[in-house]
This record gives structure tokens, C-alpha cells and sequence, in this order.
């Protein structure tokens, strides 16, 4: 089928138009409890019941764009056994790694975002739930001397402790050099955040629960900050939220209770339905770079080879991460000051922005439609097609380099969504599979609907992913 072409650069293909050309390419969505075993080539599902899935540690973080669990389970249950070591490249927060832990398969997954692997490590590091409720106990005693009243948070609600008062409150504890901090925070949620990790620390626990503590911290920081705690592609105060600020009572200590709390259950299901299946199952978190995937896995103690590889590779400019998650990695010393932070930022594949001078120039891939769509979308803006090419060019090589570490005939399942850009459709899964033929075979190709208004990745131009699709390759 032909794609819908604009008829002016000022004419944009819009999401229910691309909406259409997947249901002409994959059929209307059919309604399921969950996917099947065998879903025919070509198919598209609507899940009804994604929210029957176990919890475990999913939801520690609200990290953006997560894989989601049900398609993981289908993936993981499809192709691998117990005892079937597991990669996934592109691991964000974990959810490979957590599934593959409740089915006793030990994984590997790699990430360029620190925070993101701090998050998985905490997520797939398994600690006693009595433990941590006894850890818990014990933070908030330390902290018990500091809390507000009622009384002290209402009257805080429409304003905010002086300049003198937060240097008097905040003496001995140490806070980030984020720009501009008194923009993204109140100052007496500094002095409160500060507090917390000063317990967390005081408290001298092993680093794996110290760890799972301090991601309760950061799954907080977003919520108890000024910034708006909803869009999932960027980091702002934007008018609505500044709305909400006006007369917004923030107790942070409870926040953080709170959170911890649900976490330690989340673990505890975890940990219960390990023993279930009697699971000591390794789950390993490496911070690198997924296009040197089999130098990064040198120094794993797992095996070489994995005749299973389960990922969702970033989204072309969709998500942000680097700025994104910029409070909580500056307030867990993941960066440490803005350069740092901006390198970081021009690490990610599927960035924005791509540098001059990090990016010399390629020919064409040898992909007719996506080589005339690059040129296409030059023609518009210049720097977005140069941020499309980076991110084919990178994925490329991914592939080859996930090809490297898989056995022949291993299973590479790979989750990947359409977009739109400058007004044109850009065909990601088409192209993804025309760059991945080189080393891969295609199995199998569906879809499903992302009924999580979470999980519509928005873009800049307003538009959205709202179809994920399945590619099942075997590697040659």
C-alpha cells in the first residue's frame, strides 16, 4: 500500500492517517486478554487486560517509554525456557530483566543512562522484604526529628522557607549544583530531599539496599519538584503546572514513606515468586553503549553467546532522556555538573540533536524509500534529518553488533513503533527490518495498541506513536 504523501510542506500526515495505514497493513485490532502464542504474521491486538499482570518491582520508576510486561512475558515464554540466558541492549529500566528473573532465565541488559541502570540494578537485585521494611524503620526514625507538622506544610503551601532559613536548615547536608535549583524546587524540598539521602546514608546499609533506597528517592524527585510530573518527553514547568504550585502543600518524608512502602511489596512479590520456581537466576546491569554490545559483555560473568536477545530500542527524538531525567541524576551524583550532563546528552541513540562534529556525513543506506524519505524530510529541516540518519546509522550497526553476540538461529524480538516527522511519515519498522535483513531473517511481524496513555510517546510536532510492533527475527 501506498503511504499518504502531503501536498505541501505545510501539510502534515496526521496520527489518525498513519493510525489507518497500520490497520490497512495489520488488520484491524483484535480484543485479547493477552497475546497469543502463535499471533499470525500480519496480526494487530488490542490487550484488554495489561493491568492483570504482576506488578513486582515494575512500577519503582516511572521511566518513559517502558517495555511493556505482557509482551515481555509473550517473548519470553515463546522462545526461551527456564535456565535460557536473556539480552536486552537497550534495557531502560529493566522490565526484560524482571520477567526473565520471575521465569528463572538469567539476564543481561546494557544502558547509556546511569540512572536508568541504577534503576534496573535496584529493580532485579533481589533483598529480603523484612529487611527492608527493618530499613525503612530505621530512616524514618533518623528522620523523625525533621518532619512538618500540618500545620508548618500549610502555611508553606502559597510560599516557601527564606533564603536564610534554607542556609541555616541545610548546613552539613549536601545538594546538587543543578541550574538554576530554586526553578525546579521549593527550598524547603532541597533541604527534605537533602535529609533523606543524608539518612539513607547515615543508615551505612549494604550497597544493594542502599541502592533499592535511593531509587525510591529518585522515583520521588520528579513528583515533589515544581516541574510537571506528567509528560514523559521532557522536563518543564509548564503553565498548568505552574497553576498547581500556587497553593500545593509538598511533604516530601511522606512521599518518600509512601513510595518505599509499595516497593518493598513490589519486591516481596518478586522475591516470593523466585522461590516459587526456585529461581537464583543472575540478572546483570551493564552502563554502555549498545552498539559495542560484545565488547561491553567481556567483562559479564554470564555466557558469551544468547540465543535469546528481547528489546525495545529508543524511539527516534521521541523521548528526551537526558533531560528527562536530569533532577534525579544530578541529585544522586550521576552528573555532576552541566558539561558532564551535556556530554551524557549527546550519547543517547534516537537524540535530537545530533553535533556536527559528532556526525560525519554517509552515503545512502541502499534503502530506496528510507534513503528518498532522509531526503525529503532535508528539504524541511536540515537538523531533523540529520538526527533520522544518526539513528538509522546507529541502529545498523546495533544489529550487527547484537548479531555478534547471538548464536545461528538465535531469536532477536524486537519492539519498534511509525512515526512522523516534518510533516512525513517515517516508516521505522519498515526500515528497521530492511537494516536488520543483513544479519537477521524475519519470522514474524504484529502489532498492538498502546492503551496506556503513558506509553503514547508524543513527539514534538504534536503527533504520536500509538501502534507498537513485534518484529521476530532469527538470526542468520
Amino acid at each position: 500500500m501506498t503511504l499518504p504523501k502531503p501536498s505541501s510542506p505545510a501539510t502534515a500526515l496526521s496520527a489518525p492517517a498513519l493510525d489507518s495505514w497500520c490497520a490497512a497493513q495489520l488488520g484491524d485490532p483484535i480484543r485479547v486478554p493477552a497475546i497469543p502464542r502463535s499471533p499470525a504474521r500480519g496480526a494487530s491486538f488490542d490487550i484488554r487486560s495489561p493491568d492483570g499482570h504482576p506488578a513486582y518491582t515494575h512500577y519503582l520508576f516511572r521511566f518513559p517509554a517502558k517495555f511493556h510486561p505482557p509482551v515481555v512475558s509473550w517473548a519470553l515464554e515463546s522462545y526461551g525456557r527456564r535456565g535460557t540466558p536473556v539480552l536486552d541492549p537497550f534495557t531502560g529500566s529493566g522490565t526484560v530483566q524482571v520477567e526473565a528473573l520471575a521465569r528463572g532465565m538469567p539476564s543481561v541488559g546494557i544502558d547509556i543512562d546511569p540512572l536508568a541502570c541504577l534503576v534496573a540494578r535496584a529493580k532485579t537485585t533481589r533483598l529480603p522484604s523484612d529487611e527492608l521494611v527493618e530499613g525503612l524503620g530505621l530512616i524514618e526514625a533518623m528522620l523523625s526529628p525533621f518532619r512538618r507538622e500540618e500545620q508548618e506544610l500549610e502555611g508553606l503551601a502559597a510560599t516557601d522557607i527564606s533564603a536564610a532559613q534554607f542556609e541555616d536548615d541545610v548546613g552539613g547536608l549536601s545538594y546538587p549544583a543543578i541550574p538554576n535549583l530554586f526553578h525546579w524546587f521549593r527550598r524547603y524540598v532541597v533541604v527534605d530531599l537533602a535529609r533523606i539521602l543524608w539518612a539513607v546514608d547515615r543508615a551505612r546499609f549494604g550497597p544493594n539496599t542502599s541502592r533499592f533506597f535511593r531509587a525510591c528517592v529518585a522515583s520521588i524527585i520528579r513528583r515533589v519538584s515544581n516541574a510537571d510530573p506528567y509528560p514523559v518527553s521532557a522536563l518543564e514547568v509548564s503553565r498548568v503546572q505552574l497553576a498547581r504550585n500556587a497553593d500545593r502543600q509538598i511533604c516530601v518524608f511522606d512521599s518518600f514513606v509512601s513510595r518505599a512502602r509499595r516497593q518493598i511489596e513490589g519486591m516481596r512479590a518478586l522475591h516470593d515468586q523466585c522461590a516459587k520456581v526456585d529461581s537464583c537466576a543472575p540478572a546483570e546491569v551493564v552502563c554502555g553503549d549498545a552498539l559495542r554490545a560484545r565488547d561491553v559483555l567481556m567483562g559479564v560473568d554470564l555466557p558469551i553467546e544468547y540465543p535469546l536477545v528481547v528489546t525495545s530500542p529508543p524511539y527516534c527524538t521521541a523521548v528526551n532522556y537526558s533531560r528527562r531525567h536530569k533532577l534525579e541524576m544530578y541529585w544522586l551524583g550521576l552528573v555532576r555538573d552541566q558539561d558532564q550532563h551535556i556530554d551524557l546528552a549527546h550519547s543517547y541513540l534516537g537524540r535530537r540533536w545530533v553535533r556536527r562534529r559528532d556526525w560525519e556525513a554517509c552515503g545512502d543506506f541502499g534503502v530506496p524509500e528510507l534513503d528518498r524519505t532522509l531526503s525529503e524530510v532535508a528539504e524541511r529541516k536540515r537538523p531533523r534529518a540529520r538526527a533520522l540518519r544518526h539513528y538509522f546509522w546507529s541502529m545498523s550497526r546495533a544489529f550487527g553488533g547484537i548479531s555478534r553476540v547471538m548464536p545461528k538461529a538465535g531469536v532477536l524480538s524486537c519492539a519498534t513503533g511509525d512515526s512522523v516527522s516534518c510533516g512525513l511519515p517515517i516508516m521505522t519498522t519498515r526500515f528497521l527490518t530492511e537494516l536488520a535483513s543483513e544479519h537477521f531473517q524475519l519470522r514474524n511481524h504484529f502489532s498492538y495498541v498502546l492503551r496506556n496513555r503513558y506509553m503514547q510517546y508524543p513527539l514534538r510536532n504534536g503527533k504520536g506513536i500509538r501502534h507498537e510492533h513485534i518484529l521476530v527475527f532469527e538470526r542468520r
